[in-house]
């Protein structure tokens, strides 16, 4: 009996050891995994803190005279900038996304310049969507010549909207880049005016002076409206009307913008002595010596207003 009780006593020892060491050993097990845990929250918690502080900015986009790629990356944040990789795909071209690995660190306020980083050959007449990724994972997309797949608010007027023939008048087409993808747009472009005659009887014409003034603008960002003007002479008989289609290089085919300007005859010198009798003018007994100013802005030519002078000369 007492040998029994020494052996169980040994038993139950171990036991209670081996208990003991379970518990510590998944206490220390537990620990660690918080440990793990907590750190892992922290560098997670640094990570989004350094993400939210990192801003950068595609300020300008060229293209060289050998047609290569140049462009400039700005760190506009308060942290240093990993820029990891550049994505550029041709608008409207299937298979044609390409990967360029930069891998190159800008510090706040620097710049990395693409052509030293990107040997990549650019079609001026074509239109590309790239994407800047960053080491953090911060993605931003801009579009080059174009528009991408999205339609822009565009108007068009023309000014004045009424002229004699043979004068000019200005084309003005505004874009506002209303895209809900925050994407700028660099080098926009507006594609070459339309001019339709075909109401025109027997006919008119309108024969180019100058524009787009500017040619292009070089970066558009969300919410900015771009202005850009032509200049045409007009001439047909009164009453013709002259269609202007404006749109944009590389932008949507159906995203487009119409004026019109209507010719009309210039109205006669030797009506003058009727609308003064008109206004009751005619019967006046005036002093020689005053000039009576009229200002006529009805079907007034180009962009000026007629000032039509009277001299009243009592004999």
């Amino acid at each position: 009996m007492r040998t029994h009780r020494g052996l169980s006593a040994v038993v139950g020892t171990v036991f209670l050891v081996a208990v003991v060491i379970g518990a510590l050993s998944y206490v220390t097990y537990s620990m660690n995994i918080l440990g793990n845990f907590s750190e892992s929250l922290i560098t997670e918690e640094k990570r989004q803190k350094d993400k939210q502080g990192e801003a950068f900015e595609i300020t300008s986009v060229e293209i060289t005279p050998a047609s290569k790629l140049d462009g400039i990356i700005t760190n506009t944040g308060q942290i240093p900038l990993e820029i990891k990789s550049l994505w550029i795909e041709e608008v409207g071209a299937a298979n044609s996304v390409k990967k360029f690995d930069i891998g190159t660190t800008i510090a706040p306020g620097n710049q990395l310049d693409l052509i030293d980083s990107v040997d990549f050959d650019m079609d001026a007449a074509k239109g590309y969507a790239m994407k800047v990724v960053s080491g953090r994972g911060e993605v931003q997309t801009f579009y080059v010549n174009s528009v991408g797949s999205n339609s822009l608010y565009l108007t068009s007027r023309t000014i004045p909207e009424v002229v004699s023939t043979e004068f000019d008048t200005t084309v003005l087409f505004t874009v506002t880049n209303n895209s809900t993808n925050n994407a700028p747009i660099l080098n926009l472009t507006p594609d070459t005016l339309g001019v339709d005659v075909s109401t025109c009887t027997p006919s008119c014409t309108a024969t180019y002076v100058s524009g787009p003034t500017p040619s292009f603008y070089p970066s558009l960002k969300q919410g900015e409206t771009a202005t850009f003007a032509w200049v045409y002479t007009v001439a047909g008989a009164d009453a013709n009307k002259i269609t202007f289609t404006a749109s944009l290089l590389n932008g949507v085919p159906t995203n487009t913008a119409t004026s019109t300007v209507e010719v009309r005859d210039i109205v006669s010198a030797l009506e003058s002595g009727t609308a003064i009798e008109s206004q009751g003018l005619g019967s006046l007994s005036l002093d020689s010596h005053i000039l009576l100013f009229h200002q006529e802005t009805d079907r007034t030519p180009s962009t000026s207003y007629l000032l039509l002078l009277m001299v009243v000369i009592m004999v």
